[in-house]
């Protein structure tokens, strides 16, 4: 197994999207993302696991999908922006 990393422009990016500008609160996540260690390396955890979150994923883009049909085919006004 690879170990992925993010890249330091990535993990900022991120946080600036996401209303995250404290620079000080910035560095110390990101310093903890760069030292943090897995909770395993065993496989039969890991893969199931994984498979669970896509399912997840995949279930809630379907019912994001079918709320913003709801909206547009009752022509509710929608009180939240999907997309």
């Amino acid at each position: 197994m690879t170990k992925d990393r993010a890249r330091k422009s990535t993990l900022e990016r991120f946080f600036h999207e996401h209303n995250m500008r404290f620079e000080k609160v910035l560095a110390s996540r990101i310093e903890a993302i760069k030292n943090a260690t897995p909770l395993t390396l065993d496989n039969a955890i890991i893969i199931p696991h994984r498979m669970i979150a896509q399912v997840l994923v995949e279930q809630l883009q379907l019912m994001l999908s079918a709320i913003k049909e709801y909206f547009i085919l009752f022509n509710v006004p929608n009180p939240v922006s999907f997309y």
